[in-house]
């Protein structure tokens, strides 16, 4: 779960309350443990955000919206056209 583990490690650094998140690349992003990127290799996603909607891309800095996600929600088995799509993303307001 892309979303879940790398977000949260993103908001810590940017601020212990509440953070406009941004991840413009996730190939810049390895899955924990691993030296393997998390860019076009998701396959399931959750919002763990408490107030906001999550946003998902298919290409770097925000460009073709694949879909949102709100919060709390999750998606174990995205569809094609979105699974291993996941370029980047945004995410707002999480405590």
């Amino acid at each position: 779960m892309v979303g879940a583990t790398m977000l949260t490690s993103a908001i810590a650094v940017a601020s212990p309350a509440s953070a406009r998140v941004y991840i413009p690349d996730y190939a810049l992003w390895d899955y924990v443990g691993t030296s393997y990127d998390a860019n076009n290799s998701a396959t399931s996603i959750y919002n763990h955000g408490v107030s906001e909607t999550a946003y998902m891309y298919a290409g770097d800095h925000h460009s073709g919206l694949l879909f949102s996600i709100p919060k709390g929600n999750y998606n174990w088995w995205l569809p094609a056209g979105q699974n291993d799509n996941i370029e980047s993303g945004y995410y707002a307001s999480y405590n």
